[in-house]
């Protein structure tokens, strides 16, 4: 996408969001940055079958990292709200396996591509340091992986990806290393809706949410 679309999607959004008057909207400050961190996803995982369901709760760790971009506009000298997109990659997986009976199964979901859209709503602290909410949605793929193996039985390793929705909340803190460079902190949480895959002529349904903690640097032009 275009630096001149990035923009125009930014300013047609914190016009819906904000109600921002025309003087504020006049002079936006405009940043964008990266951000890498830890991230934990929790996963409800039923499986539904002819031998009817189960339900197994687990959870998963990994890295994460992206890009941000955004656009601030002053509603008053304190306080600020900002449209932000967001695209990022992770790896945090987990999962759960079964043995017994010369049989063993193993089910993993694991995290990948996301991207999202959020409102930040900001106080100014200091001249240099705010801290701000966040409001939003985001768009994960997970990868979801069935294994199994035993004695007279052919090995089975099925994967199948989805993309899950949920809203996001969080809250963050910024503060000016430099005229135009501020670091970030940031902390997020997100409930994504359910979804179901097919593995191996059972129904699995997984529920998953996320925490995730990421630190970054944002350039303001």
């Amino acid at each position: 996408m275009k630096a001149s679309s990035i923009k125009l999607a930014l300013l047609t959004s914190a016009a819906f969001l904000a109600g921002a008057s025309s003087a504020a909207m006049a002079a936006p400050q405009f940043y964008a940055g990266a951000q890498a961190g830890y991230q934990n996803i929790d996963v409800e995982e039923t499986v539904s079958g002819n031998w009817g369901s189960e339900s197994t709760d687990y959870s998963g760790t990994g890295l994460a990292g992206g890009i941000f971009a955004g656009a601030k506009f002053d509603i008053t000298p304190e306080f600020y709200l900002a449209p932000e997109l967001n695209f990022g990659y992770s790896n945090a997986d987990g999962g759960v396996s079964d043995s017994g009976g010369g049989f063993s199964s193993s089910y993993e979901v694991e995290a990948k591509q996301t991207y999202g859209l959020a409102a930040l709503a900001g106080y100014n602290i200091t001249d240099a340091t705010s801290v701000y909410g966040r409001l939003g949605y985001q768009w994960t793929k997970f990868e979801a992986t069935y294994s199994a193996s035993g004695i007279g039985f052919p090995s089975i390793s099925e994967s199948e990806s989805k993309t899950f929705g949920g809203v996001r909340v969080g809250v963050g803190m910024e503060t000016a290393v430099a005229e135009n460079v501020a670091l970030r902190l940031d902390w997020s949480y997100t409930d994504y809706s359910s979804e179901s895959f097919d593995e191996s002529g059972d129904t699995l349904t997984y529920d998953p949410t996320e925490s995730l903690f990421q630190i970054g640097v944002a350039f303001k032009f």
